[in-house]
């Protein structure tokens, strides 16, 4: 399985790094424009990423906006429902309409921060995706 962990945070990079690596190759950015380049170089050489855990809150391009324009470019290149990239979003943030918006542009899950294992595992599992324990 294919990864992209979009966190502008070295922690939350290493962290999610460390709970994801059973799934397969894992690649990381801390930026959100770099994030919608590699992954539509994924989508146009045919090697799709999988699974994107994407932070909100992200210098210059919201996470948000990464989220549409990923959505965008699966839709141009026919790729739509289950076979779409799950994506996760991620944030400290406690805020119900970032929520409803994600969830609006087509987001397949929610993670709030601290991240924890456990919440990981259980909102990866929604998405019939499953990691091996730590």
């Amino acid at each position: 399985m294919r990864v992209l962990v979009v966190e502008d945070d070295s922690a939350g990079q290493l962290l999610l790094k460390r709970y994801l690596e059973t799934l397969g190759q894992i690649d990381v950015t801390d930026r959100g424009d770099e994030a919608i380049e590699m992954f539509t170089r994924a989508l146009d050489q045919g090697k799709p990423y999988e699974l994107v855990c994407l932070d909100i809150m992200l210098p210059g391009i919201s996470g948000q906006e990464v989220l549409m324009a990923m959505r965008l470019h699966e839709q141009k290149h026919g790729i739509y429902g289950f076979d779409r990239c799950k994506i996760l979003m991620i944030t400290a943030l406690n805020n119900p309409s970032q929520i409803l918006s994600s969830f609006r542009e087509q987001c397949d899950g929610y993670l709030p921060k601290p991240l924890f294992y456990n919440r990981l595992v259980e909102e990866l599992s929604k998405l019939k995706i499953y990691l091996d324990p730590l």
